[in-house]
Parts: structure tokens; sequence; C-alpha cells
């Protein structure tokens, strides 16, 4: 004997296609707004700084920087280690301001 599926329950939402050539009718429009609510995006909350700390933290640049300056560190090669250090530091700041300006030109990994 075959399992019987669960119903579930649907709603007829009209079709994506205008009633006429000047849009939607007006009942339709209504019914739209009642089923699926405005159009707008969701606006997020802003970050906290121990946030944006922790999503800096856990980028894969900043952590291979800070794993090769603490090995250069290990093996006694300080200038190296400071370099790199320096450098990870640098990608930590560029990334938080970033992050604290929602300002991204290219698409954040983090995310």
């Amino acid at each position: 004997m075959a399992p019987v599926m669960p119903q579930i329950a649907t709603r007829r939402i009209p079709s994506a296609a205008p009633s006429s050539s000047s849009g939607l009718a007006e009942d339709e429009a209504a019914l739209r707004l009642r089923l699926e609510d405005y159009n707008e995006l969701t606006r997020s909350r802003k970050r906290g700084l121990l946030r944006i700390a922790a999503d800096v933290c856990s980028e894969p640049m900043f952590e291979l920087l800070a794993a090769a300056s603490a090995i250069y560190f290990v093996l006694g090669k300080l200038g190296e280690a400071l370099i790199l250090a320096g450098s990870a530091l640098t990608t930590s700041q560029i990334l938080s301001i970033r992050l604290a300006t929602n300002y991204f030109w290219v698409h954040p990994s983090i995310f």
C-alpha cells in the first residue's frame, strides 16, 4: 500500500500576465497586495563592532595572513612576520570599513 501524502494548503494567485495592456486590474492589484504584501526590500540592522570583528576574523585572507605571520614569528624571521602581520591588519581594516558602511563593490565572501 502506498503512503498517503498529506494535503498542503495552497492559495491561488492570479496569473502574472496583465488583464489588459494598461496593467493589472484594480481588483487583481488589491488581491496581490493582500496576498503578497508590498514590493519592498527589508532593511537590515546595522552591525555592532563585535559582529564586524567576528566577520573579519573569519575572513580567509585574514586567517591566511595571520597564520603565515605566526609561522614566520615561530621560525624567528621577525621582519617577515611583521610584514605579514601588517598586511593582515590592513586587510582587516579595509574589510571593517566596508562592513561598517555597507559599501561592497565586489561580492563579499563572508555572506
